[in-house]
């Protein structure tokens, strides 16, 4: 299928202040890759955790501060792409006042995902 509507996909809280649609997956006909869409609130946060496979986000709006391996980086507006490798800790704090908005992609198989237990 090649056109997935957003509208009235299931989404899911796995940490306060986040939410999190996966807009395209294998049941919707993908072969590899998966996709999520993301709002993290103002204080929100997607705390530390790795998967076995990489992972790509583009913050679309919104100020963040994230963490790839041992980089914390802070970006304001939105606008940047952050890769994250496989089994490399990764999160993302919203700092600022508004939703930060991302989307996201990532292989559809083997993904699993560890909690980091860190200070961030």
């Amino acid at each position: 299928m090649p056109f997935v509507i957003h509208q009235g996909r299931a989404a899911t809280t796995p940490a306060p202040g986040v939410t999190r649609t996966v807009v395209a997956d294998r049941e919707d006909g993908c072969g590899a890759i998966s996709m999520l869409y993301a709002v993290v609130e103002p204080g929100g946060a997607i705390l530390p955790h790795t998967h076995l496979v990489e992972e790509a986000f583009t913050i679309l709006e919104g100020d963040a501060r994230v963490l790839v391996g041992d980089e914390v980086r802070e970006f304001r507006g939105g606008g940047v792409t952050v890769v994250a490798p496989g089994n490399t800790v990764h999160a993302l704090r919203n700092i600022g006042t508004t939703p930060v908005r991302l989307i996201g992609a990532y292989p559809s198989v083997n993904v699993g995902s560890t909690r980091v237990e860190m200070e961030f």
